[in-house]
């Protein structure tokens, strides 16, 4: 059976909340949505490379390297581009 967990995480900069699953599935769930698309941490993607790329083509796939230092504007303004480029064109 599937479970899932929310944890609320407290930050100095904000809250927010991570959700835990116990299963794969959510990933199908998100794969079938329209114009669906995943960042990964690099980490994460090669402890789980055949989970993922089972769901998601290369080009749906954003990897980047989370770090602190990684964590700025510039990093940010790339994702928005990618996301941008791939998706855009697609007007929905």
């Amino acid at each position: 059976m599937t479970a899932r967990y929310t944890l609320n995480i407290h930050s100095n900069i904000r809250n927010y909340t991570a959700e835990i699953h116990t299963d794969y599935s959510f990933l199908d769930q998100l794969a079938e949505l329209p114009n669906s698309a995943v960042l990964v941490d690099r980490k994460v993607y090669d402890l789980y490379t055949e989970i993922i790329t089972k769901r998601f083509p290369e080009e749906k796939i954003f990897l980047f390297d989370a770090t602190e230092n990684n964590k700025t504007f510039d990093a940010a303004s790339e994702i928005y581009t990618w996301l941008i480029t791939k998706f855009a064109a697609r007007k929905n």
